[in-house]
This record gives structure tokens, C-alpha cells and sequence, in this order.
């Protein structure tokens, strides 16, 4: 806006972007007051002299270059990862025609999240856009795995008139087998990049290690979590659980045992 600006340019070495600009936002609100909008500071007034600080009218102070650029692609995968949730939602919703087999399906989403973090700090890794990105990839992940259960297990109470608990035991029994040989998949590819061993791949490596960690909370929550919630969330309607297929074989045998009678 045609201001007179002065640039103080850094150079970050050895650190992560996001621990430099802490320490740097820490130092600069000693001299200023942070404005309203949360984009800045507004600096002291120098020549105000005694303990009474007064602002300087008409100047600001604001970290840019690297660093707002970083705030803003945060800002953008975490609005992403929302809408996406969001979406999965109303999808599984649709599918299963139920409120509660989709909320039983991302529970296990925030325990797949818990294992990320413990593993970026095993592996001093910062939570950077790498990461963030590994973090969307395994909630893709879990997801898949966890629909192929429960979905499963929606059929069988259809088709088989199972209870809840009957139905997810019985998918989780049959399912176990690809839902485990699908994430044992994932986490072996995912080795290489985590150990970051050759020249460039270190840029890469925290998208593979949050991966991996996301994987080893993950695996266990749906195999064991999912159905426990599902059969403590899920109930049959009142009547008890319906046999519309059985009903209809019997009514078509007993019409054909008629039939030759």
C-alpha cells in the first residue's frame, strides 16, 4: 500500500522453521502489542519514554516470507483434513443408512492420530507440511480398512439377520486377513522412506514416519476398538433382528413342497 517497509531477513540452519519462528515471535512481542486480527504487532512508540508504552501509530510488524506462507498451508491442510472428514461422513451415512456406524468408523481415526506424534518426536521429526500430509494419507487409510469391516458386517445383519454382535465378529473374523495384509503393505513401503538413507530423501521421510505411526495405533484400533464400539453403539430395532432372506426361502420352499405334495 505504498508504505516505507524495512526488511530483516534470517537465515534458519540446523532448526525447523516452525521452532525459529517461536522464539522469534517471543522476542519481537516485547516490543509491540499483538494487533486484533492476530497478523502482527503494533510497535512501541521510542520516543514515549518512562513505563507507560504507547503505540506507535501507522506501524506494524509482521513475520512473512517463509514463515506466513508456512501458516497459511497449515491453515489449508487442516481445513482439508476437516471438509474431508466431513464428506467421509455423510458418504458413510448414506451408504450403511446410519448415524452411528459412520461415527463408530471415524472413532478410530483420532486413535490412529495418537500414534503419529509420539513417532515424529521418537524420530526428531518437526510436524511440518510433510508430515501433515502423511497425517491425511493415514486417515485415508484407516478409514478404508475400517469401512471394509463394518460395512461387512451391515451386510450381514441385512442378509443373515445377525445381531450387532453376532455380525461384527463374525466380519471381523472374515475381514482380519486383508484389512491386516493391506496395512502390513503400507508400513513396509513406507520403511525406506522413513529411514531417509540416501541423498534427498530426508525431504520425504517425515511423511513416511508419520505414516508409521499412524499405522501402529491405527492397526490395533481397528481390530480391536472398532468392534467393541460397534456392538456397544449398534442396536437391532424394536422387534429383534430381521430375516427377510431366510423368511422369503422358507415361504419359497414351502410353496414348492406344496407344489409337488
Amino acid at each position: 500500500n505504498i508504505q516505507p517497509t524495512i526488511d530483516l531477513t534470517m537465515g534458519v540452519l540446523g532448526r525447523d522453521l516452525g521452532h525459529v519462528s517461536d522464539d522469534v515471535n517471543k522476542i519481537v512481542a516485547k516490543f509491540g502489542v499483538p494487533t486484533q486480527d492476530g497478523g502482527g504487532w503494533n510497535p512501541y512508540d521510542p520516543d514515549v519514554t518512562g513505563d507507560k508504552k504507547v503505540p506507535l501509530k501507522g506501524s506494524r510488524i509482521v513475520l512473512s516470507g517463509e514463515y506466513r506462507r508456512m501458516q497459511d498451508t497449515f491453515g489449508a491442510l487442516f481445513g482439508g483434513l476437516g471438509l474431508s472428514l466431513l464428506l467421509m461422513y455423510f458418504l458413510m451415512v448414506a451408504l450403511d443408512k446410519s448415524f452411528l456406524v459412520p461415527f463408530c468408523v471415524l472413532f478410530v481415526v483420532p486413535i490412529s492420530l495418537a500414534g503419529v506424534l509420539p513417532m515424529l518426536y521418537v524420530t526428531g521429526t518437526a510436524l511440518n507440511v510433510q508430515s501433515l500430509l502423511g497425517i491425511i494419507f493415514i486417515v485415508g487409510i484407516k478409514v478404508a480398512n475400517t469401512v471394509l469391516m463394518s460395512d461387512y458386517a451391515q451386510e450381514l445383519r441385512r442378509h443373515e439377520g445377525l445381531t450387532p454382535t453376532q455380525a461384527i465378529r463374525k466380519a471381523a473374523a472374515i475381514r482380519v486377513r486383508p484389512i491386516t495384509m493391506t496395512a502390513l503393505a503400507a508400513f513396509f513401503a513406507m520403511i525406506p522412506g522413513a529411514l531417509a538413507l540416501e541423498r534427498g530423501s530426508e525431504a520425504n521421510a517425515p511423511l513416511a514416519r508419520a505414516i508409521l505411526g499412524g499405522l501402529m495405533a491405527g492397526e490395533p484400533a481397528t481390530l480391536f476398538v472398532l468392534p467393541a464400539l460397534y456392538s456397544l453403539l449398534i442396536k437391532d430395532p424394536p422387534g429383534g433382528p430381521s430375516r427377510p432372506h431366510a423368511d422369503e426361502s422358507q415361504d419359497e420352499s414351502g410353496d414348492e413342497e406344496v407344489y409337488e405334495a
